[in-house]
């Protein structure tokens, strides 16, 4: 799972605007998403927008869904070296419809691709996450179990990161997959989102590959 962090940052270093870097991002994305399927991971998450961008000035959220729209009509289908399937994870009620419905629409357009899911959290926050669910849960006035919040999650449909890495030099998770993260190993990579390509995911299997993984145990 990627936190994308750096597109701005590496705009500014160039002196363009954010939406520079954030197209620049976008490129990446599609980079690092076919390295991992040459790798053969078989699921890759990716925060694309957060419950708390919506802080950000309204040209730069224009322009983020703009390009999601983009992406969901015509990425999806053509960049990628197998096909993927599409899940999102997020609160839908608040996207605008447009780009609701393209999101939707590449959900049900890639329903059937089996071997690569694309976990793509838009509007996603996970304390949000885990208060609609425990919501859900409680309205059926039953016992909850771990198993029980799993599956009431956004994330149900895809596996728990084995990895959250983080580009850009900061450290911290910013309320992505909190409870899905209890035993990920945490990677935080200096180079900014828009550098990221094949070299750095090698990289990245490399080093989890040096990891003990006890879960508690010896």
């Amino acid at each position: 799972a990627f936190i994308m962090d750096g597109n701005g940052r590496w705009a500014k270093a160039r002196l363009m605007p954010r939406s520079f870097g954030h197209r620049k991002g976008a490129d990446a994305m599609k980079r690092v998403v076919n390295a991992c399927i040459s790798e053969g991971i078989e699921t890759v998450t990716v925060y694309a927008f957060s419950t708390e961008n919506w802080r950000r000035p309204e040209g730069e959220i224009n322009t983020l869904f703009s390009m999601i729209k983009e992406f969901m009509n015509e990425t999806i289908d053509k960049e990628f070296v197998k096909p993927v399937r599409v899940v999102w994870i997020g609160e839908r009620s608040a996207v605008p419809a447009d780009v609701r419905e393209k999101i939707e629409d590449a959900e049900r357009r890639t329903a059937g691709n089996t071997g690569v899911t694309l976990g793509f959290a838009f509007n996603y926050g996970a304390r949000d996450e885990m208060v609609r669910a425990i919501n859900g849960l409680v309205k059926k006035g039953e016992e909850v179990t771990e198993a029980d919040v799993n599956n009431a999650l956004d994330t149900r449909l895809l596996s728990d990161p084995d990895v959250i890495v983080r580009t850009s030099g900061e450290q911290r998770l910013s309320n992505f997959l909190l409870w899905q993260s209890a035993y990920s190993e945490l990677m935080f990579l200096d180079t900014l989102w828009p550098d990221m390509g094949a070299k750095e995911v090698k990289a990245i299997i490399k080093e989890y590959n040096k990891r003990n993984r006890r879960y508690g145990g010896v």
